[in-house]
């Protein structure tokens, strides 16, 4: 049963996260890869929201894996963020690599704790 909520909940995360590609500018060796920076941080803080939220609210551990594991797991994209910093490397974009992987850090971890103290005042 849990792998169906986490398949379900994938097949829901990359759907979004296809969808955000198709939004934002492509990512290349020239420009910032603005679809991949957007679906990180967006998780980052969606991810502190849940992680929050199931410590004051009794969630089922299905529906958590589903959101964790299964849709924000598909949505963001690690694997994509360090081929695109190679990218940006291999095509000298030395500023926008640095800038891109300096703003990605700094802003998720940020993000992560605001979503998380948002998710503290949602449970109550």
């Amino acid at each position: 049963m849990k792998l169906l909520f986490v398949a379900v909940g994938g097949a829901a995360g990359a759907l979004l996260r296809y969808g955000a590609t198709l939004l934002l500018p492509p990512a290349s060796p020239s420009r910032v890869p603005w679809a991949t920076l957007a679906v990180n941080l967006i998780g980052a803080l969606l991810i502190g929201v849940v992680a929050s939220a199931v410590e004051r609210v009794v969630v089922h551990a299905n529906i958590q894996l589903l959101l964790t594991v299964g849709v924000l797991g598909a949505f963001t994209t690690f694997s994509t963020y360090m081929l695109e910093s190679l990218l940006l490397i291999q095509g000298r974009s030395f500023g926008l690599f640095v800038g891109y992987v300096d703003l990605s850090n700094a802003a998720g971890l940020m993000l992560a704790a605001a979503g998380y103290n948002i998710g503290k005042q949602i449970a109550g």
